[in-house]
């Protein structure tokens, strides 16, 4: 069932945002204040702000609100990196003529460089 919340026109007045706009921003503060704080997760928050999920990861960051991390994503972050990892192993850099010799490519996994990754292994 949908909610109604009813803002006064006194309170509106003093929003500095355009009139016709007023919906759409109160709703994406809104989603961005529930998520801050743990009330909505990013899938509900960012339908609720009508974004897509780039666009709602752009305002996390220009409101400085940290992303919701599980230990769970990091674990399924680090499998994800050991298979890209071992991949490139597999295909290095010298096989690929468009990358230029002494470069380390993307996140430097051209020559199986993951910092992060063997910080957690």
């Amino acid at each position: 069932m949908p909610l109604s919340i009813v803002i006064p026109d006194e309170i509106i007045e003093i929003i500095k945002v355009p009139r016709n706009q007023v919906k759409q921003v109160l709703c994406r503060e809104m989603a961005f204040a529930l998520y801050a704080q743990g009330m909505a997760s990013l899938g509900a928050a960012r339908r609720f702000a009508n974004l897509d999920k780039w666009q709602f990861l752009d305002g996390l960051a220009e409101r400085r609100i940290e992303r919701h991390y599980s230990d769970t994503e990091l674990d399924e972050d680090i499998e994800y990196a050991a298979v890209f990892d071992n991949q490139a192993a597999i295909s290095p850099a010298k096989d690929k003529p468009d990358v230029k010799k002494g470069t380390t490519g993307l996140c430097g996994a051209w020559q199986g460089d993951f910092p992060l990754l063997k910080r957690f292994q």
